[in-house]
């Protein structure tokens, strides 16, 4: 039986917990608080994410479709987008929709540096991890 608390996945939880409650002290002096926000909205979303893949390989013995399995007129589906959507195949719904909402803001979060983050988002990302970690804990 796996051990949830023992596992890589639930350290990254628990940081990611921390990181969040220290947000206001990380930031340095004379700088915005950008860099620390979009920190914590990318380790909540790869905590939601590695966990929602660990109850999906522990519980459906899940593989990813590698892109040489892809037929040439067949569009390649990322790692991300297979784990979100196989989440759906199992009824999982709202921590289907929690993913990808996660996923399309660390996108801004890493890539778009011109566009801000607020304190609202990242409250609100953290509410959708917990939703999602609290949601498959019960279930492993």
């Amino acid at each position: 039986m796996l051990n949830i608390k023992k596992s890589e996945e639930y350290e990254l939880y628990m940081t990611v917990l921390k990181l969040n409650a220290c947000r206001n002290q990380l930031i340095p002096k004379g700088y915005g608080s950008r860099g620390v926000y979009s920190t914590i909205i990318s380790r909540a979303y790869y905590s939601a994410y590695s966990f929602s893949l660990m109850w999906l390989i522990d519980k459906h013995n899940f593989k990813f479709r590698k892109p040489y399995e892809f037929d040439e007129d067949e569009k390649y589906i990322t790692e991300h987008t297979q784990v979100s959507d196989a989440l759906k195949e199992h009824k999982e719904y709202k921590c289907s929709d929690k993913l990808v909402e996660m996923k399309e803001l660390r996108k801004d979060a890493d890539y778009h540096l011109n566009i801000p983050i607020t304190e609202r988002q990242v409250e609100s990302t953290i509410k959708n991890m917990e939703y999602i970690i609290k949601n498959f804990i019960p279930k492993f």
